[in-house]
């Protein structure tokens, strides 16, 4: 068979000229020495100097469409509507620069809206797509097409087809099945055998009602998932990151179900039993790499909460101070909402039932689960603030480790035991060590922490920790009643903290001013402590208050009973003991320490009370 010789078109636009010359020399070959036999007729341009002594037609090799050079193409940036120019015709070598196979073959060519016969590489739009083309469910991980191996180009693939079966099965669920009610209720009324039509006992089991199974499609993802737990890592970390991101969007109507005691029938029920494979999620998003570190990082940012969601609360707890190579740890990014939450998931041992960290929906208890202690929750909580700026300024997150720490199991009110003066006072003096550890990494509790006033010598530290904050942050505090309302009937730790304010007389001054301001801004907040608890907790509030020498504490006294005094038919529901309480403590004790406190504000609320009583 003769040789024939190819000549590959290349388009100029591919890359720029570098100068060099646009004629190559090549060796005489024995077509080009026997060219006298089919050499054409000689042509001279005399302007030019241009003399043609042989050509010969080259076979044209497969090239995109713009670099066609029988067809003409018109360049545009992202023209979808209708092909432009003469872009639609096409030779036999042509090829579809976003599908990447003959333009002939191409489904999408002319079709509007889509038009890949206008597509170029010059073009920032159609380059995106043949991106997205190329790398198929990929293109969610923003990779370098220079980083995608074929292992993860194989893991992409079976995602993209895993995407196109579960697409199927999810509307087929969204959209249901007809049927009537009896199929899941027989209907044994006897006018079935007398008469053709239902009687109207028996008419509402016989009406359409529409019902859905998300069975089929949670069958399609635990197939796929234990596919995925047999392929390599890095196709297994594409394979079950994509999983993730779809099931989290499926959403499950309000009707009826196939079966309730299907575990498998609705997403609510099912979502939660591929949690088990939240363990392997974990291990692939500490490992996978990807362009986006925004992105990335957002992922890695929920392994705190995948540990939760497998029951190793001990892991989460280490994992909000795991560093990664994109940022640093977890802890320096959550916000106090999150934080919250998460000290009622560590202190309860419960999570959420959905796929999302929210204090919405249902919580259910982990059975079996690796629950924190108290010390190390605390440890946790406290180097968590001490290494986000945000939450170590944020008066709620401190009043809710405070709640916590005043409670034994639950998040309900718990009065601790109230320790010795000499304890609370050399605690006091430890915790000060022990907090620059915590800031410092170094994690460990004394041993005081672990006697028998260890619950109590925890609200002691976080007592102290909180009195530092507002030593350094009150000027830019407006809110500081929740901390006062967390502590509860707690008061000798209440009195901690006014103590600790006491060291600087500009921060006292400060706290309790803008205390007093928020009584009566916030004054249903305290008005919902009063009725939680009580008569005695108003009684001993005010008492505690009175019982300070600085005259600055003693001031707080005046907005608590006015909100008292001006709340008074409120509290009248609590039954007569409640108000006959109240009567004798403002008679016996409020009353008299006013007669001694001879300022105009005291007269004032003197003489109210003295009106109520």
């Amino acid at each position: 068979m003769e040789h024939e010789e190819s000549v590959i078109v290349i388009s100029d636009t591919e890359g720029e000229n570098d100068g060099e010359a646009s004629v190559f020399i090549v060796e005489n070959s024995p077509e080009v020495a026997d060219a006298s036999k089919e050499k054409s007729t000689e042509v001279i341009d005399e302007e030019c100097g241009l003399a043609i002594t042989y050509s010969k037609k080259g076979n044209v090799m497969p090239h995109a469409r713009y670099d066609c050079v029988e067809q003409d193409f018109t360049r545009t940036e992202n023209e979808i509507s209708e092909p432009a120019g003469s872009n639609a015709y096409f030779c036999e070598q042509c090829y579809c620069y976003i599908c990447d196979k003959p333009a002939s073959e191409c489904q999408y060519w002319k079709l509007p809206s889509i038009c890949h016969c206008n597509a170029h590489n010059k073009s920032a739009y159609w380059k995106a797509h043949r991106d997205v083309a190329l790398t198929g469910a990929l293109s969610i991980f923003n990779f370098n097409l220079v980083d995608i191996d074929s292992e993860l180009r194989h893991g992409g693939a079976l995602l993209q087809k895993f995407w196109l079966e579960l697409a199927v099965e999810y509307n087929k669920y969204l959209m249901g099945i007809i049927t009537t009610r009896n199929c899941l209720i027989p209907c044994n009324c006897i006018c079935h055998k007398q008469v053709k039509i239902f009687c109207e006992m028996c008419h509402l089991n016989h009406v359409e009602i529409r019902l859905y199974s998300y069975t089929a499609v949670f069958n399609v993802v635990n197939n796929f998932l234990n596919q995925a737990e047999n392929e390599k890592p890095k196709a297994a970390a594409i394979m079950m990151i994509g999983v993730a991101k779809e099931i989290l969007l499926h959403k499950q109507p309000p009707q009826e179900t196939f079966n309730k005691d299907d575990q498998t029938s609705s997403p609510r029920q099912a979502v939660p039993i591929f949690m088990h494979r939240y363990r392997e999620l974990i291990r692939y998003l500490r490992v996978v790499k990807c362009s986006d570190t925004l992105k990335l990082r957002a992922l890695q940012d929920k392994i705190p909460f995948y540990f939760c969601k497998c029951g190793d609360f001990h892991a989460a707890t280490q994992s909000f101070h795991s560093n990664s190579s994109l940022s640093c740890c977890t802890a320096c990014r959550l916000t106090p909402y999150q934080y919250m939450i998460y000290l009622k998931i560590l202190k309860t041992g419960t999570v959420p039932t959905g796929c999302e960290l929210s204090e919405e929906g249902n919580w259910v208890f982990m059975k079996g689960a690796n629950l924190v202690n108290d010390c190390l929750l605390l440890k946790c909580a406290l180097r968590i603030l001490f290494v986000n700026e945000v939450l170590y300024r944020a008066v709620h997150c401190w009043s809710r480790l405070i709640q916590i720490q005043c409670n034994s199991f639950t998040l309900t009110e718990d009065v601790l035991q109230v320790p010795p003066p000499i304890f609370v006072n050399t605690t006091a003096v430890h915790a000060t060590a022990i907090i620059e550890d915590l800031k410092n990494g170094i994690v460990g509790i004394p041993k005081a922490f672990s006697s028998a006033f260890h619950r109590e010598s925890a609200l002691i530290l976080v007592t102290v920790a909180a009195a530092q904050m507002l030593h350094q942050n009150l000027s830019v505090i407006n809110v500081v009643l929740p901390l006062v309302v967390a502590y509860g009937k707690n008061f000798w730790a209440l009195k901690l903290l006014f103590d600790s304010l006491s060291m600087k007389e500009d921060v006292l001054h400060h706290f309790c001013g803008t205390l007093c301001s928020n009584i009566y801004v916030y004054k249903s907040m305290l008005i919902d402590a009063f009725k939680c608890h009580d008569a005695d907790y108003v009684s001993d509030l005010v008492t505690l208050f009175l019982s300070f020498k600085q005259a600055t504490i003693q001031s707080v006294s005046i907005p608590v009973l006015n909100v008292l005094v001006e709340s008074w038919h409120e509290f009248k529901n609590k039954g007569l003991h409640w108000t006959q309480t109240l009567h004798s403590f403002l008679q016996s004790k409020v009353i008299p320490a006013m007669e001694m406190l001879n300022t105009a504000q005291f007269v004032e609320l003197r003489n109210k009370l003295s009106q109520l009583i």
